[in-house]
């Protein structure tokens, strides 16, 4: 399927075929007063309209700025047709999505900006004149010209997916028409599921996870996908499981913070109101995630083993390992010593570390030394390494990051990680490792433990790293906290008796007087906490907060 097609082509294929399927359904939250059903043959249609609006551009970059809906995938497909490379973008509001705005806009330097009339007013004041122009698609009459697609290739970069920045500014991802059919094939034939099953994302499409359920999976599986708003779900958890429950989704993937905000924002009885007895599959790329992060809603019909593990990342398209779904999520108990030494030993009652499954077909995954690339054995840590037709070609501008390694070409990810029976256990990243005394320690590990000693901390902003040979442990407060004495002494003294580390400060605020680096996708920034705290911007706001 993935050696001679595009994700253009394939499209044409769907609307030639089946021209009223319905790849996705915007539920009423998002569309209006009623869902939207978006066809193949409308997509197509919108595509060749924007198709002709760009004319021929090739391998000129278009930011795509939209909300999730038609206009969205029409703009997706249709920059490709007119062999551009869209590059899906975040709203440009004030925060950390404006910082992602305009560090790609930077970074890929665009001819254009597509958008949608929704969303145009937040491009008539852009700072600079250096801004490309602005072209609001959903205002472009037809008709649309049918344009040949002759001279694109599967080997073609279709689209950038730019990486989250967890320890650096964000790439752009090159991938392929090959990448995209190839990761899609693999991740549907994983989940296992019937061709009349329903799957719901809510992950914003500028996210490489969000683009792939919202878009690619749906068009190259022929599966319908329900489609809803990040700030739908945020701000109404409950709404969401009743739309799960009234359309009997099978397949609903989740962030790791989200699963404690459906406990969290929802009662004992609007649980127990919900039949959510079909939904059997819950995908975690968490290293350490918790089985039982759903069991409050055991009332309502979830089953234990709904949980299951998987890794990926934008440079995988989608995932590159998972576990079989329905099967008991497996986590490991770790013997603290081995850890410190670089070896993922099991020992009852030790640190938990959660697996991602084993390689899905096609992908080469071997764990080497971050230096020698020289693999390492089972149990070892090291650089987890990939290779095949779902990971990317490279980044955008700059050098081949593939490295040789037991006679292959793989790309180094920079995760660590450990194989154990040949499921792949992620402990976290290279750049992220604490290193004291000789011995090995991986924040998330401390950061869970200094959670579990305060609750009054915020566990999702909590954020443990180095500075020279001193650990710091920094935590945003939880909402309406307002007495948090005695917390930094909790946190110092469990992460002694669990990791045997002296921390050498605990920086606690509430939110506005410490604020922890994240992603837009909210994952943790170390390295950028590491550096405000290193130029006192931590410190300087808090008053006796050690």
């Amino acid at each position: 399927m993935t050696q001679q097609r595009t994700l253009t082509t394939l499209l044409r294929e769907r609307a030639a075929t089946r021209p009223g399927g319905v790849p996705v359904i915007l539920p009423a939250e998002t569309s209006g007063d009623r869902d939207t059903r978006i066809t193949y043959s409308e997509i197509l249609h919108r595509a060749r309209v924007v198709a002709t609006s760009l004319k021929r551009r090739p391998g000129s970059r278009v930011l795509l700025a939209y909300p999730a809906g038609l206009e969205f995938m029409a703009a997706f497909f249709g920059t490709m047709e007119a062999r551009a490379i869209p590059v899906p973008v975040p709203p440009p509001l004030p925060g950390v999505l404006a910082a992602r705005y305009d560090h790609i806009l930077a970074d890929c330097e665009p001819e254009l900006v597509l958008t949608e009339s929704r969303w145009a007013g937040l491009f008539s004041s852009r700072p600079g004149t250096g801004h490309p122009g602005v072209i609001v698609t959903d205002l472009i009459p037809g008709p649309a010209a049918d344009m040949p697609v002759t001279g694109i290739s599967a080997a073609d970069v279709a689209y950038l997916q730019y990486t989250s920045g967890t320890t650096g500014p964000p790439k752009g991802v090159l991938v392929t028409h090959r990448n995209a059919l190839a990761a899609a094939q693999i991740t549907e034939q994983a989940a296992g599921l019937e061709p009349e099953d329903l799957a719901s994302t809510w992950l914003p499409h500028w996210h490489d996870m969000g683009l792939a359920a919202a878009v690619l999976l749906p068009v190259v599986a022929d599966r319908t996908m329900i489609v809803s708003e990040p700030p739908a779900f945020a701000r109404d958890p409950a709404r969401w499981l009743r739309e799960l429950a009234r359309r009997r989704v099978r397949a609903a993937a989740l962030p790791t913070f989200a699963y404690g905000m459906l406990t969290r924002r929802t009662t004992t009885g609007q649980r127990a109101a919900l039949d959510l007895g079909h939904w059997r599959q819950a995908a975690c790329g968490a290293e350490v995630s918790d089985p039982a992060a759903l069991s409050a809603f055991a009332p309502a019909g979830v089953g234990r083993n709904i949980i299951y593990g998987v890794y990926g990342s934008a440079e995988t398209v989608m995932m590159a390992t998972a576990e079989p779904p329905a099967r008991c999520h497996r986590v490991v108990e770790a013997d603290p010593g081995g850890l410190a030494a670089g070896r993922l030993v099991p020992r009852p009652g030790g640190i938990p570390v959660s697996g991602s499954g084993r390689p899905l077909p096609g992908v080469g995954l071997i764990v080497a030394d971050p230096e020698t690339r020289v693999p390492c054995p089972p149990w070892v840590v090291g650089e987890i390494l990939l290779a095949g037709p779902s990971v990317c070609a490279g980044y955008w501008r700059r050098p081949d990051p593939y490295v040789s390694a037991a006679g292959s070409r793989y790309l180094p990810t920079g995760d660590l990680g450990a194989l154990l029976g040949g499921e792949l256990f992620v402990l976290g990243r290279v750049n992220d490792l604490i290193v004291t005394e000789g011995r090995q320690h991986y924040p998330v590990h401390i950061e869970r433990t200094a959670a579990l000693a305060a609750p009054c901390i915020r566990p999702d902003a909590c954020a443990a790293f180095q500075h020279g040979d001193a650990i710091i442990v920094a935590a945003e407060l939880a909402h309406g906290v307002r007495d948090s004495s005695g917390a930094a002494g909790e946190i110092r003294a469990a992460v002694s008796a669990e990791h045997g580390i002296k921390l050498a400060e605990v920086v606690l605020g509430s939110r506005g007087e410490i604020e922890i680096p994240l992603t837009s996708s909210r994952k943790l920034r170390r390295a950028e906490c590491r550096d405000r705290y290193r130029s006192g911007l931590l410190r300087s706001q808090l008053a006796g907060a050690r």
